[in-house]
């Protein structure tokens, strides 16, 4: 019974330590897990993030950029219309006057040419003349020369101003070719940010499917493991129950056999010892009888032999009265040891019953409180988009024996519950039974050490059950 007593105790020892144990790392690891992935994904969308931002603004600046220039390049033809009307206007212009001072340079130089000729006749003649000419030409020549000189210059500067503007325009139009070549290759970058946004959408839409299919799948796991995590549970349930009701049974009836020998022998032996009693007193009578014959002889010879003294047999008949009250105390001794242990027996069956009822209970908060942690797990799982990968074995769901439990990253290879052993052989049981009996002989009450209930029916009564278990949907 005290070998009972202890694994009991050790059991509900190891079922706490071991509950404890399990909710302890199964929330660390799952918490780790879930700060894992949820950096992940935080990372993965904080660069995704940066990445559409920054493309975001390369086209922003790309767009103004096109529409500074497109505004220069507008403000920059409609000036160059604006002076290029100015400069033909002025053009026109200047050249009808050089055309004016052209045709004046030809009159002037035929005039000169006409004078030279006259000069070569004068000269091949045998009496040159002197030609003096007047002081009137003189100022209208150098008046010639200086419009000349002029006219000159103003063509030299229109030529000059001329070349300055073409190689605007050829400045200007390799701009243009520049900016042409630039909107080119932006709208490429344009258009290759654009597939690069499709794809990047494209994969996120595909990873949000990715991520509900592996959701609905780790849903569905979890609904098979729970199922069989619940009948392993209620089968190693069943077998405990089975076993702890034979082991209850096997003790009562070695304990109704032990008690029922000691019935036997306890009457064997006061039988043996009202029997020898019953033989010593009558051995006590003969002498008695053989000392009244003996007394009644010395009365008839009184005169013969002195008178016999009665003391001895007043001892003997104190004696056997005596013993006879020793007898009559150890036969009420030995009827109330017999009720004691009647008794006792009827409180041990109550309070073994009372445990196996609490230990019933108990497993039945245990199964509730491992369906909570089932429930929390989905939940937390929901909350934080958790996905799980399986690996793929070449055995399917439905060839999993029935001994091995299921194995998952959520479970652990440990059993639910710890072994409460195989079940005690008979001579166990009789060893049991016999040390049981002997405690109870020696010490005539003993203390209760899982204090379930109390030595007296009292106590009993007062002890409350537990609550039955709640239903589960």
């Amino acid at each position: 019974m005290q070998s009972l007593v202890k694994s009991v105790d050790d059991l509900k020892k190891d079922i706490v330590f071991q509950k404890n144990l399990l909710q302890a790392e199964y929330k660390q690891k799952i918490e780790e897990h879930a700060m894992k992935m949820y950096e992940q994904m935080n990372y993965t969308v904080q660069d995704l993030e940066e990445v559409y931002k920054k493309k975001v603004s390369t086209l922003r600046k790309s767009y103004q950029q096109q529409l500074i220039d497109s505004l220069a390049v507008i403000k920059a033809n409609y000036e160059g219309s604006h002076s290029g009307s100015k400069v033909f206007d002025s053009g026109d212009a200047s050249s009808a006057k050089v055309q004016a001072l052209k045709k004046k340079l030809f009159e002037k130089d035929i005039f000169i040419q006409s004078l030279e000729g006259r000069i070569a006749e004068l000269e091949q003649s045998d009496h040159p003349k002197q030609i003096i000419f007047e002081a009137e030409d003189d100022p209208e020549k150098k008046r010639l020369e200086e419009e000349n000189k002029e006219m000159k210059g103003k063509i030299d500067e229109l030529y000059e101003n001329a070349q300055k503007l073409e190689d605007v325009l050829r400045q200007k139009e390799k701009q243009i070719r520049l900016l042409d070549l630039d909107v080119g290759s932006m709208k490429q970058k344009m258009e290759k940010d654009q597939q690069t946004i499709e794809k990047l959408s494209s994969a996120q839409e595909k990873l949000k499917i990715d991520l509900e299919n592996e959701k609905a799948t780790a849903e569905k796991l979890l609904n098979q493991q729970k199922d069989e995590m619940e009948k392993l549970f209620e089968a190693k349930l069943k077998e405990q129950e089975t076993q702890f009701i034979q082991q209850k049974q096997d003790i009562e009836g070695i304990m109704r056999t032990r008690l029922k020998e000691k019935e036997k022998e306890q009457d064997r032996m006061q039988q043996e010892y009202e029997s020898r009693i019953l033989e010593e007193q009558r051995q006590k009578l003969k002498h008695i009888q053989e000392a009244e014959s003996m007394k009644r002889k010395q009365q008839s010879a009184k005169t013969k032999s002195p008178p016999v003294k009665s003391s001895d047999v007043s001892r003997d008949t104190e004696m056997l009265l005596a013993q006879l009250k020793k007898l009559a105390t150890v036969k009420e001794e030995q009827e109330k040891d017999i009720e004691r242990l009647r008794r006792e027996l009827d409180r041990v069956n109550r309070t073994w019953e009372k445990k196996f009822e609490i230990l019933k209970q108990s497993f039945h908060a245990i199964k509730d409180e491992m369906f909570l942690r089932q429930s929390l797990q989905r939940q937390s799982l929901s909350l934080q988009k958790v996905s799980v990968s399986y690996m793929q074995t070449n055995e399917s769901i439905s060839e999993i024996p029935s001994g091995v439990g299921p194995k998952n990253s959520f479970y652990f290879p440990a059993n639910p519950l710890p072994q409460i052993g195989t079940k005690t052989s008979p001579s166990q049981l009789t060893h049991m039974a016999d040390s049981y009996a002997d405690y109870q002989e020696k010490y005539m009450s003993t203390e209760n050490e899982l204090q379930v209930v109390s030595d007296d029916e009292e106590d009993l009564e007062e002890v409350h059950p537990l609550p039955p278990p709640p239903k589960i949907n």
